[in-house]
């Protein structure tokens, strides 16, 4: 059923509150949030991640389509060969540590506070995966620093189309010696791409995925590594 959400300023009365309930019923409307509040929950929407399900929150972040974002987690993963730790920044609702998490033990950091408290209620509940640490950060205002970034083999990030400008040169300053790059917007990714190949990284591979039908934008997704 459809997930509904709508954004008003105004209240929602009893008699409205009811109405939506007979018509969410009628119509197998499964999710119906009004402002901030939720007005029905007759099935919870799920989205799978491997042998993570996620209930999202109202206004989540995801991918596109699922074969793009299963082309991505596939893409991932064979970056991430022989880490163990990995830090995953932008994380949204955990598409690649939720997804990759029965493999690599992942830090994953978000500002929004109701991605995180979905990750951390779907990796509780889930079994044969290691633990999900998870922290609300504003990585604009707050980036990870170098010291942070000891503990961790391996970084992916998929910030939003302005890119990651200062999280970037603070990876290609530090010790970090595998990064997964991830992008909607190309002009961003090769302007961050940059300040890491002028630090010594080397792009070992950069695939294109066409998840934006019947428009001109691209999904990038590209693995640099450094010596």
């Amino acid at each position: 059923g459809l997930d509904v959400v709508v954004q008003a300023s105004k209240d929602l009365d009893e008699k409205a509150r009811a109405e939506i309930i007979t018509l969410s019923k009628q119509y197998s409307i499964s999710r119906f949030i009004w402002g901030n509040n939720l007005v029905v929950s007759l099935a919870p929407p799920v989205q799978f991640f491997g042998k993570v399900e996620v209930i999202p929150p109202a206004l989540f972040f995801t991918q596109a389509t699922v074969d793009g974002q299963n082309f991505m987690v596939n893409s991932a993963n064979e970056a991430l060969t022989g880490s163990k730790n990995v830090l995953d920044l932008f994380c949204g609702i955990g598409t690649f540590s939720a997804s990759l998490c029965h493999k690599f033990r992942f830090l994953a950091v978000d500002h929004s506070k109701n991605m995180i408290e979905a990750i951390d209620v779907a990796s509780k509940k889930s079994v044969g995966i290691k633990p999900i640490d998870t922290q609300v950060r504003n990585l604009y205002k707050n980036p990870i620093l170098e010291n942070e970034l000891d503990k961790f083999d391996s970084v992916i990030l998929d910030p939003p189309r302005c890119g990651a400008l200062e999280q970037y040169k603070i990876l290609a300053r530090s010790g970090i010696a595998n990064i997964v790059a991830v992008s909607c917007n190309p002009v961003t990714f090769a302007r961050d791409a940059e300040i890491l190949v002028r630090r010594g990284f080397k792009v070992r591979w950069v695939k294109l995925i066409d998840q934006f039908r019947w428009s001109h934008h691209i999904e990038v997704i590209a693995n640099f590594k450094k010596n």
